[in-house]
């Protein structure tokens, strides 16, 4: 894994040929509107540059869980027309990266999970403790098994968490299966955790270098 500084929109020259990918650092919490809250950070960036990504990644977070690696722009929009594109999708975005209805991406768009859907009281950042996960959210998180002596456990909203490193882990193999079946000759992800997340690069830096070669470019924003 390569170490470069710069932007992360913008990676592609002197460092990444035109076939690249960028991820973005997520978490898998879904609002009761269907949107995955992408507030901070690199997430918060892209969803401002493409609107329509937080409905989009909401849709695949509720149908398939938090945890994994997906390839948002080659998600087929008609699967979520009716809340990403409601006047249905352009058919000329179909052969190449695209985010919504009429964002079309120099690169693909991959979201990489650091944080999970909810997270007990142990795994909460100090800022957020006492905001307990709000009750209408119980219906789109997974099933919960606790002793039957806890009643109602203090859960939180997974963007409130800690990154984890046993995910970023597991997200950093997926990446780079994906890199390797879809032949990508470079992607560049942001440091994962090190922002919000707020874990230290000394610790998460050798898990990632460990897993991806030096077709992964890990950037320090400038």
């Amino acid at each position: 894994m390569r170490e470069i500084t710069g932007d992360l929109f913008e990676p592609m020259k002197p460092f990444c040929p035109a076939s690249s990918a960028i991820c973005v650092t997520t978490n898998g919490y879904v609002t009761d509107r269907a949107r995955a809250v992408m507030g901070r950070g690199c997430a918060g960036q892209a969803k401002d540059r493409w609107p329509g990504l937080d409905q989009l990644l909401g849709c695949l977070l509720m149908e398939v869980g938090e945890d994994h690696v997906r390839v948002l722009t080659e998600e087929n929009p008609v699967l979520f027309n009716d809340i990403v594109s409601p006047n249905g999708p352009d058919p000329t975005l179909m052969t190449g990266p695209w985010v919504g209805q009429n964002h079309i991406l120099p690169y693909h768009l991959v979201s990489f999970p650091t944080k999970p859907t909810i997270c007990g009281e142990e795994d909460v950042l100090p800022r957020y403790s006492g905001r307990r996960l709000p009750a209408t959210h119980w219906q789109l998180v997974p099933e919960q098994t606790y002793p039957e002596h806890i009643k109602n456990p203090p859960m939180y909203a997974g963007w409130m968490a800690r990154s984890s490193l046993d995910l970023i882990f597991k997200s950093a193999r997926e990446l780079d299966r994906i890199a390797t079946d879809r032949k990508w000759e470079a992607v560049v992800l942001p440091r994962p955790g090190c922002g919000a997340g707020e874990l230290n690069w000394a610790k998460v830096g050798p898990i990632l270098s460990a897993i991806l070669d030096d077709r992964f470019h890990a950037i320090t924003f400038k």
